[in-house]
């Protein structure tokens, strides 16, 4: 009959849009999941799932740690190699942090651009987190970074934050954690180290 027609083809012209359609947005929501260069998460997602982290740790008690990882003297690399280079690296960078990420851990970049990097480690305190924050600078600085056949050397230094139940925000705790990078262990000659703050 001509309504059973009308539906199927009804049905058909949802069914081809629906297939047309799906996969742009899923690719909207990888590109605002996942960072381009570096593959971890986006830095638009750092502070949704930080809120729920502080959240979780006020009702359970549970500790709960940042870890901020910043690439040392970063603008004078871009100056001797490019920043066609310097994003590569990052890209790199961003590849071995995210093979290094223990189950209760979320990496993340800083920004849309630059050359900081955010670990949320739940149910980690200061000194637990200390172990993973050594372990990626170590790692770094031991890596060879290979781009278009050429070999690049950097260094991080790391910060570290505990939450904080009494007086943390989410922007006091990532205060706290910039701070230990910039105002502690970016003061230490030679940079690449780990501090608190």
């Amino acid at each position: 009959s001509m309504t059973g027609i009308c539906i199927f083809v009804a049905g058909l012209t949802i069914l081809v849009f629906s297939i047309i359609f799906k996969n742009p947005y899923a690719q909207l929501e990888q590109l605002h999941y996942h960072d381009d260069t570096t593959w971890l998460k986006s830095y638009q997602l750092i502070e949704r799932y930080l809120h729920e982290k502080i959240e979780e740790s006020k009702k359970s008690g549970k500790p709960l740690s940042v870890i901020l990882i910043d690439i040392d003297d970063f603008g004078v690399f871009n100056e001797l190699h490019t920043p066609t280079i310097g994003d590569k690296v990052i890209g790199a960078l961003g590849k071995l942090l995210l093979d290094d990420t223990r189950i209760t851990d979320q990496t993340f970049r800083r920004y849309q651009t630059g050359d900081e990097f955010v670990v949320v480690s739940a149910e980690t305190n200061i000194m637990q987190a200390q172990v993973p924050a050594e372990r990626k600078r170590e790692f770094i600085q031991e890596h060879t970074f290979l781009i278009e056949n050429k070999e690049y050397k950097i260094t991080v230094c790391c910060g570290l934050a505990q939450f904080n139940a009494d007086v943390d925000t989410y922007e006091t705790l990532i205060d706290r954690a910039n701070y230990a990078v910039r105002n502690i262990a970016k003061k230490n000659p030679g940079k690449n180290c780990t501090k608190h703050a």
